[in-house]
């Protein structure tokens, strides 16, 4: 096995607008979450929220170090 090198910081941020009719009743959202690595070195959050007529979905990951070990893989 061999190191994870990410070269660089990165952070990826996506955000999903789903819209429905109004006669769509929206019966339940995901729970929102966060998870970050022991060293916080790495982030993801998942929100979601109902706006209006639509559901806005946003995942963030951070990646704030670049070089993981072979013996981090399981923190990945």
């Amino acid at each position: 096995m061999f190191p994870i090198d990410f070269a660089f910081p990165s952070t990826d941020l996506i955000t999903i607008k789903i819209y429905y009719p109004d006669s769509y009743k929206l019966e339940q959202l995901s729970d929102n979450s966060s998870t970050n690595l022991l060293d916080n070195s790495a982030e993801y959050k998942f929100n979601n929220s109902q706006v209006d007529d639509y559901v806005e979905i946003k995942s963030n990951l951070f990646i704030r170090e670049t070089f993981y070990t072979v013996e981090e893989y399981e923190y990945l």
